[in-house]
């Protein structure tokens, strides 16, 4: 039985989740959903680690995914330019000429979804539909890995490789040295081009990032220029030595010897992809390196998110 001290924080912390279902800050979460995610846990010790892991849990909605976009985009990547120019001349640009100078190094620039040959549904081109919907992106920037050749002879001068999240690095790495571009009789890579094209800048826009996962793909690939909007610390990783999710050591190994133990009869692994083990979220998907227990799907598990392959 709980200490009455926990009882109440986790009646607490229930009533701040379902106010941030209530007030659309976790946008594709609804009260339903909740409900069931809970009755996985059996008991009230069980129902309390999972609200534990909802106490840091991080949630994007379509309007923070917009907003990390027009950051990205703008004032990460295109804008530090140009604010380097700025100063350079002692401020004496206009607000009006930086507008149009921003405006040129957008329309002189290519943005490619990362896409993923066996995940046909991954979040790059979501991404995309939100910078044409939201951000009023043209259509005609947005273009397909298999078209870049073809925008760099027209003089494009910068290409944008953009995605929703970065865990361990690999889907980064894969797409930038993978051979699948069509260039006459032969196929090149991302890599390789960039390596013939010293013309071209090409850069990796990524929302949200673990620091090993950059670090990993910084180290792999030292000629892309990579921009991240927000980086999830070791703090955001639940059970790491910094977890902020527990409010104590002993706590967080009951909750892992717990947790361990319901999830192996239901055949769901504790952790995500490369042993990752974050409680994060976007309105339009779930990274497959968040806790598989947020999103798997099985006839006695109720999924809290659908990923596309809850079911798998």
């Amino acid at each position: 039985m709980l200490e009455t001290r926990k009882r109440n924080w986790a009646e607490r912390q229930r009533k701040f989740t379902e106010f941030c279902i209530e007030a659309d800050c976790w946008s594709g979460i609804d009260h339903q959903s909740l409900e069931s995610w809970l009755r996985n846990f059996p008991d009230e010790e069980g129902e309390y680690y999972a609200l534990r892991l909802l106490y840091r849990f991080i949630y994007y909605s379509e309007v923070d995914t917009a907003q990390l976009c027009k950051h990205g985009l703008f004032n990460l990547l295109l804008g530090k330019e140009i604010m380097a120019d700025q100063i350079s001349s002692k401020f004496n640009y206009s607000s009006d000429e930086l507008n149009q100078r921003l405006d040129r190094e957008l329309r002189s620039s290519r943005i490619v979804p990362l896409l993923d040959r066996d995940k046909p549904y991954e979040s790059g081109p979501l991404i995309t539909r939100i910078l044409v919907q939201r951000l009023q992106i043209p259509e005609s920037l947005i273009i397909n890995p298999g078209d870049i050749l073809e925008h760099v002879y027209k003089g494009c001068k910068r290409i944008i490789i953009i995605d929703d999240c970065v865990g361990s690095g690999d889907q980064i790495t894969v797409f930038w040295k993978r051979k699948n571009l069509p260039v006459g009789n032969y196929k090149t890579s991302l890599e390789e081009m960039a390596g013939k094209y010293a013309t071209v800048d090409f850069h990796y826009l990524t929302l949200v990032a673990t620091e090993s996962g950059i670090r990993k793909a910084e180290q792999a690939l030292p000629v892309l220029k990579i921009e991240v909007c927000e980086t999830l610390t070791d703090e955001q990783s639940v059970f790491s030595a910094n977890s902020r999710f527990f409010e104590s050591q002993d706590e967080k190994e009951r909750a892992i010897d717990y947790l361990q133990k319901l999830l192996k009869d239901k055949k769901i692994s504790l952790k995500g992809y490369g042993g990752l083990d974050y409680a994060i979220a976007f309105h339009h998907n779930m990274p497959d390196w968040s806790l598989p227990l947020f999103h798997k799907h099985r006839s006695d598990w109720r999924p809290l998110v659908m990923r596309k392959d809850s079911d798998a």
